[in-house]
């Protein structure tokens, strides 16, 4: 019963802030994974229960219609305990920009990781490209520069994708 109201809570929660952002430039969402055990076993303290596995909650305002920014937060269950925690096992930081019209998109991000519990911070550049070469198919490229440890010289690793994208129906 105790799920069945946070679950109900949850519902509540996301329904009015998801009315009160649909008259402005905000908006609040979040997303739930869950799953139903049953057990037939006898003897058992709980045999059939809906237990939450994880839950993002995000908030997204529009400054313009090419400018806006996104926090999401993760609240997941613990290994040790059970209990649903803030996810602590890092922090990240990330910008996007991009840009797009009727023949080519183009786009660029960084990524900045804080493992959490360590001195260790991890990035990534990432830039991509794609052009319409017909009607139905794109040329697309993107280049990553990952470091695992900013602090550490000459640890990083390149990747360079690239390809064909084809799409048969509109």
């Amino acid at each position: 019963m105790k799920n069945l109201t946070a679950i109900f809570a949850v519902m509540a929660f996301y329904v009015i802030f998801s009315t009160i952002s649909a008259q402005s430039n905000e908006k609040i969402s979040g997303l739930v994974f869950y799953d139903y055990t049953f057990n037939t076993a006898e003897n058992l303290a709980v045999n059939n229960e809906f237990e939450f596995q994880r839950i993002y909650f995000t908030y997204e305002k529009e400054f313009a219609k090419t400018l806006k920014y996104k926090f999401t937060s993760d609240v997941g269950r613990t290994k040790t305990d059970g209990r649903l925690e803030l996810s602590e096992s890092s922090i990240v930081f990330s910008a996007f920009g991009g840009f797009s019209n009727e023949l080519f998109r183009l786009g660029a991000e960084y990524d900045l990781n804080n493992i959490y519990g360590s001195n260790i911070n991890d990035n990534i550049i990432s830039a991509y490209a794609n052009l319409k070469a017909m009607e139905r198919m794109d040329v697309f490229a993107r280049v990553d520069l990952f470091d695992p440890n900013k602090d550490l010289q000459n640890d990083g690793e390149s990747y360079i994708m690239s390809g064909l994208i084809f799409s048969p129906v509109k």
